[in-house]
């Protein structure tokens, strides 16, 4: 039996994704800054096809019940779902890691 997860993106992460861009490039004018944030990110996010539960469960509810995952890559958080029945990690969300995160949850 293979080790390896299937990673996948969440609607809502893909926006979450394109939001990065956009704001990077556009707003901040750092275009060539968007786009190596943006590998950098979805480098990471591949790299969870190996041990995705190395990362530690949120803390909060209603996440915490859900078995919902985060990690770091710069200043942003990643939040993820395992499902181990079909080997599959969801990125559910990519978010600045100043905001309030509880709020994300509600």
């Amino acid at each position: 039996m293979s080790s390896v997860y299937t990673v996948r993106y969440a609607p809502q992460a893909l926006d979450d994704l394109r939001d990065l861009y956009s704001y990077v490039a556009f707003s901040l004018k750092e275009p060539a800054t968007a786009q190596k944030l943006v590998n950098r990110i979805r480098k990471a996010a591949r790299s969870l096809d190996a041990l995705p539960g190395r990362y530690p469960v949120v803390d909060w509810e209603p996440w915490q019940s859900m078995g919902m995952h985060r990690f770091t890559v710069e200043n942003f958080l990643l939040f993820y779902l395992i499902d181990q029945s079909t080997r599959t990690v969801t990125l559910v969300r990519i978010v600045y890691g100043g905001r309030n995160l509880q709020n994300l949850a509600k």
